[in-house]
């Protein structure tokens, strides 16, 4: 369930002031291209400026799309929907681990259980990287590999599930982009079996931490399942059309009438 007290925080700051008597930020705007295999492109602007972010999805239809607000300040995302004029709140942690957290329940339920071993995580310094978006990057590379094993009913299957997950990442050294919590969500979304270990989640966040902060230009994630004869799934999440923007602090606000919605949070990934 989701805290009703991470609502004010956020509130506090986005009605702080009229949209008239505000002066506009300097920040920066880009564009997000996430596209994976049997799967529609995602493409989402992004506008960011003093520690606060709007996330709107490309238009697929008429009507108005939902987007998001991220205060990296308070650690929060409000997935705000015009369509139900409703919003929902939620820490950006919970947020960028929603498929684990779905997950989580299912095995807490007792019905399914998950047990990871032989965890290897091997994070690595490639050197330079093509320019992206104008900017020059380094590579860099964290390789996840597991033995996930599945059972029902406390029985847990002799057979495990080999996996290996590659993400290589593509940073400016140069640039300040904070991180982006839909795009740790999407590049999360393959390792989500393992994200039910806690020491799982620990440890691949402090070997990434290890190589670089921030948000990357370029994420490839390239994940194989079995002993290696299987095809490999792969899911890229680039940032284009990168520039400095005078942003109206407006856009960061719920607009009136709104209700919170309480309960879990979902979002659909294809």
């Amino acid at each position: 369930m989701i805290s009703p007290r991470l609502a004010p925080a956020f509130l506090g700051l986005a009605f702080a002031a009229s949209p008239a008597a505000a002066q506009a930020v300097q920040g920066q705007r880009y564009t997000l291209r996430m596209t994976s295999e049997g799967a529609s492109e995602i493409i989402a602007t992004v506008r960011e400026g003093n520690g606060r972010a709007r996330i709107d999805f490309e238009r697929s239809h008429g009507g108005p799309e939902s987007y998001i607000l991220v205060n990296h300040g308070t650690g929060t995302v409000v997935f705000v929907r015009p369509e139900e004029r409703e919003y929902t709140v939620v820490d950006d942690t919970t947020f960028e681990r929603i498929v684990g957290k779905a997950l989580r329940m299912v095995t807490q339920s007792g019905v399914v259980q998950v047990q990871l071993r032989d965890v290897r995580i091997t994070p690595e310094r490639l050197g330079a990287g093509e320019p992206i978006a104008g900017r020059p990057t380094q590579r860099y590379r964290l390789t996840q590999e597991y033995r996930a094993y599945v059972g029902a009913f406390g029985i847990v299957g002799d057979e495990p599930v080999h996996q290996t997950v590659v993400t290589e990442y593509w940073v400016s050294p140069r640039l300040s982009l904070p991180r982006n919590p839909l795009v740790e969500l999407l590049a999360g979304v393959e390792t989500a079996l393992a994200q039910k270990s806690a020491s799982f989640v620990h440890r691949s966040a402090a070997a990434r931490d290890s190589l670089f902060r921030g948000m990357p230009l370029r994420i490839v994630v390239t994940a194989r399942s079995g002993s290696g004869d299987e095809p490999t799934k792969e899911r890229r999440i680039e940032v284009t059309d990168l520039g400095p923007a005078e942003l109206d602090p407006a856009i960061w606000t719920i607009p009136r009438g709104y209700k919170q919605r309480q309960g879990d949070f979902s979002f659909e990934i294809n």
